[in-house]
């Protein structure tokens, strides 16, 4: 039983990468824009909860492509990329 969980958790898609690339910066980005317009409410309901996350996700999702890829060139012009791919190359 514990090698099919561990081939279902092998494959599962990162839920990882979902919380800390795409829905915390996403979150931040909708709670600037509320905080920069002034239209924080003061006391929010589990409707605009749910709300804030699901914007956030949506715009962590938005991006997240534009992003990566401006660190892939700041990666390319002050990292190690060619020691990066020769150590992808080489097994473990």
């Amino acid at each position: 039983m514990s090698e099919l969980l561990e081939t279902v958790m092998e494959n599962l898609p990162d839920v990882w990468f979902d919380w800390y690339a795409r829905l915390i910066p996403g979150c931040f980005g909708v709670a600037l824009y509320l905080y920069l317009s002034s239209r924080i409410p003061p006391a929010p309901d589990g409707v605009e909860v749910v709300l804030f996350i699901l914007f956030g996700y949506g715009l962590g999702h938005i991006l997240q492509p534009p992003v990566g890829m401006v660190v892939k060139r700041i990666e390319k012009l002050y990292g190690n990329e060619k020691i990066y791919a020769l150590a992808k190359k080489v097994p473990p």
